[in-house]
């Protein structure tokens, strides 16, 4: 048994594209809007199931392809901040892996950056502040650990001429 309409997925699109047409939806302030009024043409609940759904799709492409990654301007700053603390710190010295890891990682998001590869560049940003951080809070337990022992030493010192003291007090 032959039906007089074409099966549905071959034509949907079709149908979808001269029924906009034909109902002037281009001029309209909203596109969709003549899309909709063709679903109301569409002769079965299948076809306009099937025309709901390719609204759906396309309404999620759309907004999808339409979504940008903002540049990560606040985040590069952040990244320079901490590699300039770390320097201060002198990290470079009493922690050159991390150093060289935030480094590395704040040109690779300098450069994402300047590609115009902003997710890229905000992952990177962020790996270079974590490492410039991590190398600052080691360089400075570093200077901590050489404050103590430098401490120790003074303090080894004046028990010795103490000791020195008293016993020449006693004689």
């Amino acid at each position: 048994k032959s039906s007089q309409y074409p099966p549905v997925g071959s034509v949907i699109c079709f149908r979808i594209m001269v029924a906009s047409h034909e109902h002037n939806c281009s001029q309209s302030a909203y596109p969709f809007f003549g899309l909709f009024r063709t679903m109301q043409h569409l002769r079965s609940n299948s076809q306009r199931f099937a025309c709901s759904w390719l609204l759906l799709i396309g309404a999620i492409l759309l907004f999808a392809g339409c979504a940008t990654v903002p540049r990560p301007a606040l985040e590069l700053a952040r990244a320079s901040q901490a590699i300039e603390q770390a320097r201060t710190a002198m990290a470079e010295r009493d922690s050159p892996l991390d150093w060289r890891f935030a480094l590395t990682a704040m040109t690779a998001a300098t450069e994402a950056d300047q590609a115009g590869k902003y997710d890229a560049a905000k992952q990177m940003s962020e790996r270079a502040q974590i490492h410039a951080e991590l190398a600052r809070v080691k360089a400075q337990a570093a200077q901590a650990r050489s404050d103590v022992q430098a401490r120790e030493a003074e303090n080894q010192q004046l028990r010795e001429e103490l000791k020195v003291a008293s016993d020449k007090a006693k004689e």
